[in-house]
């Protein structure tokens, strides 16, 4: 078993707004053996995030025409805690993962936008805020294989299920699955060797917009 108590402090200062926060993030993680290569795995994370320095900035720069990007002096920073349980599998032929997590971050950094008005017309201004609460839950499956038993020739695949909830103050709340499945072989001799990825890509919710 490993623990940490960390404690993080962060601060941003501008000729808008001024802000110091202190987080606290500990790190807690946990094993259990259970012989034969099984394994019983479980733990606790809180990480801070501080926004960047675009995202503090107010200077405004052109997206596109009629689009525009603004950061947010006022954005404060936020911390995120998950807590993951795991099955782990280590064979000779290859293992397996499955995973459960739960995490949540208050004040998140998420994207809004607005239309403002200009001499020459609307736009559409994107900017940053802190939102009210992210909730994600799901699960995450890898799966290797070693078919004659060493690293010479490889398949793996993982997939991840993550169910998102953000809610942005009264402006509106996103529920979204996020699903993207990747996978991978590779083939090493000695001197050379071959291998190939492919990706079955999915969109991640960021608010009120998909990546």
């Amino acid at each position: 078993m490993r623990a940490a108590l960390g404690v993080t402090i962060m601060g941003a200062s501008n000729d808008l707004a001024n802000y110091g926060e202190t987080f606290f993030t500990p790190s807690v993680s946990a094993s259990l053996p259970l012989g034969g290569g099984h394994t019983l795995q479980a733990s606790v994370i809180g990480q801070a995030t501080a926004p960047t320095i675009s995202q503090l900035s107010d200077n405004a720069t052109v997206e596109a025409p009629y689009v525009l990007r603004t950061g947010t002096p006022s954005l404060k920073a936020f911390t995120t805690n998950v807590v993951t349980i795991s099955y782990v599998f280590n064979g000779l032929y290859g293992g397996a993962a499955l995973s459960a997590f739960a995490g949540d971050a208050a004040d998140f950094i998420t994207k809004s936008f607005a239309r403002v008005d200009f001499s020459s017309g609307q736009a559409i201004a994107i900017s940053f805020d802190n939102g009210d609460c992210e909730k994600d839950w799901g699960g995450i499956l890898q799966l290797s294989l070693k078919p004659l038993g060493n690293e010479t020739l490889q398949f793996q695949a993982n997939a991840i299920a993550v169910r998102t909830r953000q809610k942005v103050g009264k402006v509106a709340s996103y529920r979204r699955w996020y699903i993207p499945v990747r996978f991978s072989a590779d083939y090493k001799a000695e001197r050379w060797g071959v291998s190939y990825q492919g990706s079955v890509a999915d969109f991640n919710p960021s608010g009120p917009y998909l990546d």
